[in-house]
């Protein structure tokens, strides 16, 4: 589903309206497969960088870096930003090939309608493992 496509309902007076959101489409528009990659590298994402994770979402819990200066968390921010991006870059082919055969894998079970990683675990966790 598309960002511009849902929306908040808010009841107000026993009236519920529709608050749309006006992203333009081609901007923030994935497609299936392009979720397929993103949801395969924040996998993997989530366990590289795990460091850069916790010293961002530590620095966000305080209240300097959450309500008075969001600013004061953006190196941290960008370091999480650029282990992420290391690891959608990543250039070691033996990574290479074991990404493919699990977003095939996720492809397949995702066109069958029975959408799990639990049934391509074996290629998931190859992949983590490089």
């Amino acid at each position: 589903m598309c960002i511009r496509d849902r929306y908040q309902r808010r009841v107000h007076g026993g009236i519920t309206r529709r608050m749309a959101t006006y992203l333009p489409d081609k901007l923030y528009h994935r497609t299936a497969e392009e979720e397929l990659e993103l949801l395969v590298h924040s996998i993997k994402a989530n366990k590289v960088c795990r460091t850069e994770r916790k010293a961002f979402n530590l620095c966000r819990a305080t209240l300097l870096g959450k309500l008075v200066e969001p600013q004061h968390c953006s190196e941290k921010a960008i370091s999480l930003i650029d282990c992420f991006q290391t690891v959608r870059q990543d250039a070691n082919p033996a990574a290479k090939t074991a990404f493919q055969r699990t977003l095939e894998c996720a492809k397949r079970l995702k066109e069958g309608g029975a959408f799990s990683f639990g049934s391509c675990s074996k290629e998931l966790d190859e992949y983590l493992a490089l």
